[in-house]
């Protein structure tokens, strides 16, 4: 329970920090260029592995999935930059949060996890915040929600991502996975 209320904590923190750069910070790519160096610098630290590439069958997978989650981080971060600076904190944050929608369902079909009742019932819950807020939205943003919509949407892939490596990767390499992903999001922040 430490973990998830540390993970909560830590998710809302990111919203909080985009809201105050985006007064502060005129280069808000070079602030996710720095976030994607210190998160690749910090997923050696903990691996303890210290080889970029190893030798091993499920190094393309790998590198695939990491790629794809990579590029799936760093847009995901720059729609929330975006929707933060026309939405405020409140909404892109509660999007960003209900994109554990995508994950959830995509299991289900895709791996054929079961959809339990708990479950079941957090999405209908999810899909009426949605709905709720999609009023409130309107009224502020003059009726566009496609940037919360996307923002939901990859966040939510981002989060898939993980699961599908957990059934497709190689167990051996989940932390060069993690790696990976934050590389190659530091590299096209770098790039853009």
């Amino acid at each position: 329970m430490l973990f998830l209320i540390l993970a909560v904590l830590s998710s809302s923190m990111v919203s909080i920090v985009m809201r105050i750069s985006t007064d502060k910070i005129s280069a808000n790519i070079s602030m996710l260029a720095v976030n994607y160096l210190v998160c690749s610098l910090l997923a050696v630290a903990f691996s303890g592995q210290w080889t970029l590439f190893p030798k091993d069958a499920g190094l393309p997978t790998t590198l695939l999935l990491g790629g794809i989650c990579g590029a799936l981080f760093l847009s995901s971060f720059m729609l929330l930059q975006w929707n933060v600076s026309r939405n405020g904190v409140a909404l892109p944050a509660t999007f960003m949060k209900l994109g554990v929608l995508v994950p959830t369902l995509l299991s289900a079909l895709v791996f054929g996890e079961e959809l339990t009742l708990l479950r079941i019932l957090g999405v209908i819950v999810a899909v009426a915040a949605i709905l709720l807020m999609q009023d409130k939205a309107q009224k502020e943003t003059g009726g566009s929600m496609l940037g919360l919509i996307a923002l939901l949407l990859s966040g939510g892939l981002s989060d898939f991502m993980s699961k599908l490596y957990e059934e497709l990767g190689a167990p051996n390499l989940k932390d060069q996975f993690l790696l990976y992903t934050f590389l190659v999001a530091l590299i096209l922040s770098v790039v853009l």
